[in-house]
């Protein structure tokens, strides 16, 4: 018998999946409701704007930060300290868009620094592809 974790109230289950890391969240994020991500990223990493958390979940599940379409061949990751997640300890989580949200298309492992499409503050973008 296991035990019955989707009956504990939301708040409670957002406090247990705290205890993870981004990346374990991230990994787990597929069996995970929407609403229950959204909750956790909110409480534990103070999040409050959810079109940003969503746009986090979109990463998660390997989707552009922005329309939510499948990370696929070359996409773009944004290295902007007012869009990035800071996660202690020197380790950061940056946001994933897709070359067609992006203004900037880059080729894989190409460096540019541009204006942030998400919060338009100048920022650093690379170029990515999804076998990197």
């Amino acid at each position: 018998m296991s035990f019955p974790f989707y009956r504990l109230p939301i708040d409670i289950q957002s406090l247990i999946l705290g205890y993870l890391s981004i990346f374990e969240l991230q990994y787990i994020s597929f069996m995970i409701p929407r609403d229950l991500l959204r909750n956790t990223l909110n409480q534990c990493y103070h999040i409050t704007d959810y079109k940003t958390i969503d746009g986090y979940i979109n990463n998660f599940n390997k989707c552009c930060f922005l329309c939510s379409k499948n990370l696929v061949e070359i996409f773009n990751m944004i290295i902007c300290k007012n869009c990035s997640l800071d996660l202690g300890r020197d380790r950061v989580y940056y946001p994933e868009i897709c070359q067609k949200c992006s203004k900037i298309k880059q080729k894989r492992g190409i460096v540019t620094f541009a204006e942030c499409t998400i919060c338009k503050d100048y920022s650093t973008y690379l170029g990515i592809s999804f076998f990197s």
